[in-house]
């Protein structure tokens, strides 16, 4: 990663405006000092995030995301640090000054970027000289606007042929590989990647080439061929098409398809919100890019028992990041692309205007089966288990179990019960309870508490010290020891920076807590402590006991519980504050 001046990094985070960043893809809404909305990282109808704009931070009470400008854009857009600071210093048009070593590292990005931007051009200009390939996307129904819109190309047979062509533009073989357009020779040497394919260049959503796909003619193996991870290229955060749904996914409904042709057919056909998952199942990474624009995603899947396994498999991920997922109704071709070709436009906006929710389609096509026999509806409701779960929104998550007691003949405690399982399910296995075990102690107290601790302690920082020795056990705790390891020099910087240079979970806790109204004084932060103490203690114990009563004798385990004893005796006779 470039290594920046604090300095420079400084300025440029006094010359940015946390409100101008975040007010470009969240409504805000001014209460007081601070500006409310719904958070762009998670599912929510009323408001939790907040923007404070003296402080120049961001935090949701909702999701417990945190931080300064730098952190909003790392977490809107996916960013490294680097990209986010390069983003902001040019929209400031202000210079990083970097060394010799960070102009090498940024220069070794973009000549990256130059080999693949290179490389398109050409495979577009191999397309004009190759008639089969041309005949092959007219077949497909592609005209010449729909090829030049997405940048279609062909790479040819040739093995060298695009690897040569570089060579002759300036760029090494060190840099073809890691831009991943060759691959590397047992006996030494590169090759293409790409030959005797139609190619599709694939974009960031910041319209720069950063991959390809291509997609052999006629048949052969693999049919479609991806380029791998790379620098520039995650398959995990980049969607096809994002770059031109963009502009029209604000508030819309995103379709999502599993195909180059698919998401293009979409496209041609007046849906211009349509996104493709590339050479990976759908990842928590891209429902949270869908998240930041839309509430609503539409599955248009294949119409098969793969696209229906695939569906299956992305619902919880899109659910879960607070999304409400439809799909499309059976419909009579394989894919969308087909039956664009097949039926005509009329025929795509007819399967795409009338969506169904994607749960209650399952729990219908079910009904039958179930009603008929009860193996099949105890696996069926097994089955339906985690999708329910997944739902975020208990309302909807609400109506569909009604739905599923109606349509099921199940009745409500059974389905209650159901759900329980899926929820309270405990490994019992010895080595995850011991596992379990190690990791407890980093889990430390109640999350008000804590907070309401560091609101006190920022108002009073003189009182850490003897906080941190009456309660020795918050520094088991990564993120507290992070915020006592920066404690005496947090005074020196700005708020915004030391909240910045907090690691994740640390940064969160600060950001809430210096957000907080909460009322503390100096004369409760003793207390504050030592109540969030005593209920580590006994939030330990009850973890304990649960574990000794439930698993085989462990010696170490009856150790620990008779060694927290006396401790759990004595918070139990030692007098309560009131108030």
């Amino acid at each position: 990663m470039p290594a920046v001046g604090d300095s420079v990094a400084d300025a440029v985070r006094r010359a940015s405006d946390i409100i101008d960043i975040v007010s470009e893809t969240v409504s805000l809404t001014r209460r007081g000092r601070k500006l409310w909305g719904l958070c762009p990282f998670h599912g929510e109808k009323t408001p939790s995030f907040t923007v404070d704009p003296e402080q120049q931070l961001f935090y949701c009470f909702g999701c417990h995301k945190g931080g300064n400008v730098f952190t909003y854009l790392m977490e809107r857009d996916h960013r490294t640090f680097p990209e986010a600071l390069e983003l902001l210093a040019e929209r400031a048009g202000i210079s990083l000054g970097r060394d010799a070593g960070d102009r090498s590292r940024m220069d070794r990005r973009e000549r990256l970027y130059g080999v693949l931007r290179e490389l398109q051009a050409f495979y577009r200009a191999g397309l004009g000289r190759h008639p089969e390939a041309r005949r092959f996307l007219e077949q497909r129904g592609l005209d010449a606007a729909s090829v030049e819109t997405w940048g279609i190309g062909y790479a040819p047979e040739d093995w060298t042929a695009g690897s040569d062509w570089l060579r002759r533009h300036g760029f090494s073989e060190r840099e073809m590989l890691e831009a991943g357009v060759v691959a590397e020779r047992p006996s030494g040497g590169v090759y293409d990647r790409l030959r005797g394919r139609v190619t599709f260049p694939i974009l960031d959503p910041d319209g720069r080439v950063v991959g390809f796909g291509g997609r052999i003619i006629g048949d052969g193996e693999p049919k479609y061929l991806n380029s791998p991870d790379t620098t520039l290229y995650k398959k995990g955060r980049i969607l096809y098409g994002a770059h031109l749904a963009r502009p029209h996914l604000k508030d819309a409904m995103a379709v999502l398809v599993e195909g180059y042709f698919d998401a293009i057919a979409l496209h041609r056909a007046g849906v211009k919100t349509a996104v493709a998952a590339l050479g990976t199942a759908l990842t928590e990474e891209h429902a949270r890019y869908l998240k930041r624009f839309t509430t609503r995603v539409m599955l248009a899947y294949d119409n098969d028992p793969a696209g229906r396994e695939a569906a299956g498999r992305a619902f919880p991920i899109l659910a879960r990041a607070g999304i409400t997922v439809f799909q499309v109704e059976a419909y009579g071709e394989k894919d969308v692309d087909e039956l664009l070709q097949a039926k005509g436009r009329e025929a795509v906006h007819a399967l795409i205007e009338e969506p169904v929710l994607y749960l209650t389609r399952r729990i219908q096509e079910r009904a039958q089966d179930v009603r008929r026999d009860p193996a099949v509806k105890a696996a069926a409701l097994r089955d339906l288990r985690p999708l329910l779960l997944a739902v975020d929104d208990p309302v909807e998550r609400q109506g569909q179990i009604e739905l599923l007691q109606r349509l099921w003949a199940v009745e409500p405690k059974i389905v209650a019960q159901a759900l329980r399982r899926g929820q309270d399910r405990v490994p019992n296995n010895g080595q995850n309870i011991r596992h379990n075990m190690v990791r407890q102690p980093e889990k430390i107290g109640l999350n008000r508490d804590e907070v309401n601790l560091l609101a006190g302690l920022i108002r009073f920082p003189d009182q850490m010290e003897g906080v941190l020795t009456s309660l020795p056990e918050l520094c088991k705790d990564a993120r507290w020891r992070a915020i006592a390891e920066t404690w005496d020099w947090r005074d020196s910087m700005p708020t915004a920076d030391w909240v910045g240079s907090l690691p994740e979970g640390a940064r969160e806790l600060a950001s809430e807590a210096l957000l907080s109204d909460a009322p503390v004084s100096a004369d409760t932060l003793t207390d504050l402590a030592r109540a969030l103490g005593q209920r580590w203690q006994e939030s330990r114990w009850q973890d304990l006991m649960r574990r000794a009563a439930s698993g085989p004798r462990d010696p170490a385990l009856e150790e620990e519980i008779r060694e927290l004893w006396p401790h759990i005796q004595e918070a139990k006779k030692r007098p309560r504050r009131e108030g």
